[in-house]
Parts: structure tokens; sequence; C-alpha cells
């Protein structure tokens, strides 16, 4: 069917509208470059439906079912899609709200639009603005979310991240639930996640010619110490991006070792990790004859510096490990 005869069975109203694609669900129902604003979709089956750059700004969708269907660029801003009448379904999906079970929304406006108790199972939500939006108590289960806009205004509360029949938990930010749920269901990731806390070692340093082979020393020797060293190469330009990336590796170490000879960027660092890291002792080393920065013993939970030479690298790593234990 074409596309202007499914606009004009849409507005013939929902009985029209159900009775000729309850056996037409095969065959996708396309709408481009449109507007349905202020439409009443309540009690409309849109299965397997596609939406791209269509207008559905303050439109009911409350008891409307739009699995199977994607909304691409689409502008929803002030829509209800909710199921206020819960006692129409059975206890198992008591619930439950709109059911959006296998639908896409790809870079779409979802400014104030009130999604209270739907279902998330197997939805694909990206780069949407989420603004405003309520997506308090709804089934989450399976979400892909990605690169979305939110804002204190958006409603999260009481997302339940477990499928039908397991015991229900519950977080308060969808982002959250993803990476929660991973950590509750598989081991795998369980066991990454300690071994990052337990085996983890972040090394700081200026990789230049001279010192790039004492560094290299340093971190295959704690590989044979069973340990994973990270390490951070400051001879790149320096940028907010790496900032923030040594600040988020630091937290996941064990300890952090920071080479403090012929420094460049590493006071920096040292200067913007060293405030939020309370537990993660930092080890200075430097070699021998050098003299450190003036102001790294003004940081917190620094440990007394180690000098080395090229010859003596096994015995510095001991000394590391011992202090990172007594810390």
């Amino acid at each position: 069917m074409k596309e202007e005869n499914y606009i004009a069975l849409l507005k013939q109203g929902k009985n029209a509208w159900n009775e000729v694609r309850q056996n037409d669900y095969s065959e996708r129902a396309n709408f481009n470059d449109t507007s349905f604003d202020d439409f009443n979709f309540e009690g409309y089956n849109l299965n397997n439906c596609h939406f791209y750059k269509v207008s559905l700004q303050n439109c009911n969708f409350n008891k409307t079912d739009i699995c199977w269907s994607s909304f691409l660029h689409c502008n929803l801003a002030n829509s209800t899609i909710i199921n206020p009448d819960r006692r129409t379904y059975s206890e198992e999906t008591s619930f439950q709200g709109v059911n959006l079970r296998w639908t896409a929304f790809g870079n779409c406006d979802l400014q104030n639009v009130n999604l209270k108790g739907a279902l998330f199972e197997s939805v694909h939500l990206h780069d949407c603005n989420l603004n405003g939006a309520n997506i308090s108590f709804s089934r989450i289960h399976g979400l892909s979310a990605w690169g979305n806009i939110v804002d204190e205004s958006t409603i999260q509360t009481d997302l339940i991240v477990t499928p039908f029949k397991e015991p229900t938990i519950t977080v308060d930010n969808f982002e959250i639930a993803q990476f929660l749920y991973l950590i509750i269901t598989n081991k795998k990731l369980r066991s990454v996640i300690d071994t990052l806390s337990t085996k983890v070692v972040l090394i700081l340093g200026c990789f230049s010619s001279e010192n790039k082979e004492i560094l290299d020393k340093i971190k295959h020797r704690l590989n044979y110490k069973n340990y994973v060293p990270v390490v951070f190469d400051f001879d790149k330009p320096n940028s907010r991006n790496l900032t923030e990336t040594v600040s988020t590796i630091a937290h996941l170490s064990k300890f952090v070792i920071a080479d403090l000879t012929n420094p460049r960027s590493a006071p920096h660092e040292l200067a913007s990790i060293n405030p939020l890291l309370k537990s993660v002792p930092i080890i200075p080393i430097i070699k021998e004859g050098q003299v450190p920065y003036s102001m790294v013993y003004d940081l917190n939970n620094i440990s007394e510096l180690l000098t080395y030479r090229d010859d003596n690298i096994n015995e510095l790593v001991e000394q590391i490990i011992s202090q990172a234990d007594s810390k």
C-alpha cells in the first residue's frame, strides 16, 4: 500500500486502521516527511511502521502498540506514550505502559514525552533528546541506549533492569542500568572488574628515547610479577580527553607509578587525578642524579620517592610493590 493510502487509513480512525492492519503486518507501513501533530493514536496498533522525519508533537500514544516500529529523526516532543489503565493487563505485565518491544528511536526529539511504565525490552534508543522526558517505572531489560541527552528534569526513577519472572532490581539511571545488568549476569565481566582493581598498574611518564627502555623494563617486570601494567605515553600532545582517560584508568588501578625523570605532562596529570584518588597509592620514581619538581610533595597519598639506575630495575619494582602494599 502506498504512503498516501496509509495516511488516509490512519485518519479513518483506529477501528478501520486495526482491521486492515491485523492481517497486513508483514508489509511495513512507511511515513516520510509528514506531520501528525496533535494526532490521537490511542488504541492504534502501529506494529511494523516506519516513521522518518515525521513530526509527532503533542500526540497521544496511550494504549498504542508500536513494537517492531522505528522512529528516525522524528519530533515527538510533548507526546504521551503511556497506558493509565493497567488493570487491563495480566498480573505478569501489570507494570506495563506502552509496548515498545523491538522499536528503534534514532536522533529523535523526545523532550517532555511521557513514557512512564513503558516496556523497553530490546529497544534501540540512540542520540535522542530526553530532556524533561518521563521513563520512570519502565522495564528496560535489553535496552540499547547510546549518546542520548538527559538533564535534571528527566525522570528515570524505578527502572526495572531484570526480565520477567526474575527478582526485580531497579535503578534510577538507564545508562547505568545497562552496565549494572552486565555485572550481575556476566561472571566473566565481574572477574574482569576484580582483576582491574587488584592487578592493573598505571605507569605515567615521558617516553622519550632515553626513558622508554627503562619504563619498558618496569612494565615487563610487573608482567612477570602477575600485574597488568597500563602505560600512558606523554610524548603526545596533552588534551582534556587525555586527562580524563588517565583519571579513569587511575581509579581502576591498584597503584600508580609516576616517573618524574625529565617530566613533561606528568606534573599536570598528577595534579589533576590526585585530589580524587583516596585509596590508590601514587609511587613516584626518578632516575638517580635528578631532582623532582618542587611541588610533588604537595600531593596527597604520595609515597616516598624512589630512585633507580639502569641496572637495578628488578630491585626498583620490588620496592614499588612493597610501598604500594604498605599503603
